[in-house]
């Protein structure tokens, strides 16, 4: 097993739990394929040395577990010489704001980040073209029920474009009931490892998860990684979508735009657009570029 550490450089602040501009993380090499760990440490992953020491001892962690297994995936396809996109279609993403003022073309929805200030989000929705639907991302910081409806009421005039508010607070069954009694709003869960209702939107990491059972909709993302990280989360929702569609809404698989261009991988994928374009190549793609990368020997 070989790894090689990164580090990508975002446009801006991605989180707003993390104001850092820099994010490091690792390729990992093994069963002939690749997989990515990037670690959240704001979001409680464990730290990145944490992950390469558990992979020296034989114990992978969390994201050490999923890595392995895009490993597995990746490197059986490759010996065969086959591409994983091969009979797949990537289902469509909203588009992920950054640094950036305007939209892409194309693009039927944004996510923004809302945190615990209602008149700044109000603005920043504002300023977004009328056509757009919008999904808002406050990552758990409101403290309840009573700061949720100030928001909602603050984003009044476009209620009827808001898809869905994804994680407003942190998880509780009956305050989030208490929030959709009231507010009539829809609302997405991510990074919850227990069995949550269908009725709830669940947002998918595969970085993270291996398991969305269920029948409730599902909204694929990355986990804002690397590129390879980013294509096991698109093939993890193709594959989804090939078998039942009717789960998969528009997914959050199109992030490589918020890391500088400047990045081989990034380049590799072009500007971004609605539908995720896949590298020609092998497994999940890239030969080349991760065939020239500095490989080490985990242990």
């Amino acid at each position: 097993m070989e790894f090689h550490e990164y580090r990508l450089r975002s446009q801006a602040v991605l989180n707003p739990l993390a104001p850092r501009r820099e994010f490091p993380g690792a390729l990992l090499r093994a069963y002939g394929g690749h997989g990515c760990i990037h670690p959240w440490p704001e979001l409680g992953d464990a730290s990145l040395e944490e992950e390469l020491t558990r992979l020296r001892r034989g114990h992978p962690g969390p994201l050490g577990k999923r890595a392995l297994q895009c490993c597995r995936i990746d490197g059986e396809a490759r010996r065969e010489g086959k591409s994983l996109w091969t009979g797949l279609v990537v289902p469509k993403s909203h588009f992920t704001m950054g640094s950036e003022t305007a939209i892409p073309p194309g693009f039927a929805t944004v996510k923004i980040k809302g945190g615990g200030d209602p008149s700044l989000l109000s603005e920043r929705i504002k300023s977004l073209p009328a056509h757009l639907g919008i999904r808002i991302d406050c990552n758990g910081v409101l403290l309840g029920v009573a700061q949720f409806v100030e928001l909602w009421t603050e984003l009044a005039p476009w209620h009827q474009r808001i898809e869905f508010v994804e994680d407003p607070c942190p998880f509780a069954e009956s305050v989030w009931r208490e929030i959709a009694d009231l507010t009539g709003c829809s609302l997405a869960l991510d990074r919850w490892d227990g069995v949550a209702p269908d009725h709830w939107i669940r947002v998918v990491k595969p970085a993270l998860q291996g398991e969305w059972r269920g029948n409730g909709s599902l909204v694929f993302t990355s986990s804002m990684d690397h590129p390879v990280g980013q294509l096991f989360a698109a093939w993890c929702a193709a594959r989804e979508a090939a078998v039942r569609p009717e789960r998969v809404l528009a997914c959050g698989l199109v992030t490589h735009h918020l890391f500088d261009p400047a990045d081989p991988f990034v380049d590799a994928l072009g500007p971004p657009q609605p539908v995720l374009k896949p590298p020609v190549g092998t497994g999940l793609g890239f030969d080349d570029l991760l065939e020239e990368l500095p490989w080490e020997r985990v242990c």
